[in-house]
């Protein structure tokens, strides 16, 4: 997907599945790779706000707990 960059947009769904539980977190987006950009770079990952179910539980379980 890459970095965002330019004006190209491409919308869509995506979905984080836990390896262990299997539960599903499933988030949509008008611009795919800022979304998961956010997600995976930690001047954003690391803010103060916790949004969500998600956010949470890779602060403290990692991506790797995840498939995406």
């Amino acid at each position: 997907m890459g970095k965002p960059a330019g004006t190209i947009r491409r919308f869509g769904v995506y979905t984080f599945t836990h390896k262990t539980t299997g539960r599903k977190y499933v988030g949509s987006s008008n611009s795919l790779s800022r979304r998961l950009n956010e997600y995976f770079y930690k001047e954003h990952f690391f803010k103060e706000t916790n949004y969500g179910l998600l956010v949470p539980l890779l602060k403290t379980e990692g991506l790797s707990a995840f498939n995406l």
